[in-house]
């Protein structure tokens, strides 16, 4: 329930407070064992703020005083994206229960020099990195990253019928109704982060299961650059693991039973009869 209650109180912190983090809640954060979705190896490691400063980028990456990140990283396995968006999620609501901010960074970093500074091998891929500090709470601090997040488009938020469908794709599912039971469920997805907020996942309810849909970037579609993919990586695959975690936990607070089970190819079968658009891939079923 813990993970649960601060989805509602999530969100991007960019000012910080000068103060350190205490030990014990810091490695509260780290050393937090998140439920696990595929056989990839992910891991939080610290890193103190003044280094990482040096390697985060402008615009996307401008974080204030925040006194340590954490970098999550992942062996590079099939679904490693997924996989880390799942996890990463619950380590940052996790740190949102014990009263510290955050922030997902992906793409606007050095990986290169960041690899190199923590020594990861090869194998590993560094997935995103969050500040972990306390927010200053001053009225200008406030309202600064008021219109930050308003610039990223935090408080835009499609209605719960475009994100979630009853039976086929694209029909919206009637509450109240026969899914009054979802609604908790559908609104704790809707809040979950993405980048620039575009939402880019989809649900399709049937009796039986939950069916886990991928749109492609829609980064164009909003004028802005596609900044979801660099280095080999699709952020909107992250982006769908958050949302699949958010679902998890939701349906675990509203005593819901199921777990998730990633397809490892497309299903043209499947997709035809839930009529899932061509363009869309069909990630997961919730049974």
């Amino acid at each position: 329930m813990l993970l649960y209650n601060s989805i509602a109180r999530r969100y991007s912190v960019r000012k910080y407070e000068k103060r350190a983090v205490e030990k014990e809640k810091s490695d509260q954060v780290m050393n937090y064992v998140p439920e696990t979705l595929a056989d990839v190896e992910v891991k939080a490691i610290p890193v103190d703020g003044e280094i990482m400063r040096r390697y985060l980028e402008t615009m996307g990456g401008k974080v204030f005083n925040a006194p340590m990140y954490f970098v999550l990283a992942a062996r590079e396995r099939p679904h490693f994206l997924i996989e880390a968006g799942y996890r990463g999620e619950q380590v940052i609501l996790k740190a949102t229960s014990l009263g510290l901010g955050t922030c997902w960074i992906g793409a606007f970093f050095a990986e290169k020099k960041i690899r190199a500074l923590l020594k990861l091998e090869p194998s590993w891929r560094m997935v995103a990195v969050s500040p972990l500090g306390y927010e200053s709470t001053g009225v200008v601090d406030s309202a600064v990253g008021g219109l930050i997040r308003r610039a990223a488009g935090f408080y835009k938020r499609k209605p719960i019928p475009e994100i979630f469908f009853a039976e086929k794709y694209g029909h919206p599912p009637s509450i109240p109704g026969k899914y009054s039971g979802w609604e908790k469920i559908f609104q704790a997805v809707r809040v979950a982060p993405s980048w620039a907020n575009l939402q880019p996942w989809r649900f399709v309810v049937r009796e039986d299961a939950v069916y886990a849909v991928l749109v492609p970037p829609l980064a164009e579609k909003r004028g802005l650059k596609p900044a979801q993919i660099k280095s080999g990586m699709d952020y909107s695959l992250v982006d769908m693991g958050i949302a699949m975690s958010h679902f998890y936990i939701a349906c675990r607070a509203e005593e819901r039973r199921g777990s998730w089970a990633l397809f490892g190819n497309d299903q043209p079968e499947m997709k035809a009869n839930l009529e899932i658009p061509g363009e869309n891939r069909l990630v997961a079923v919730w049974k």
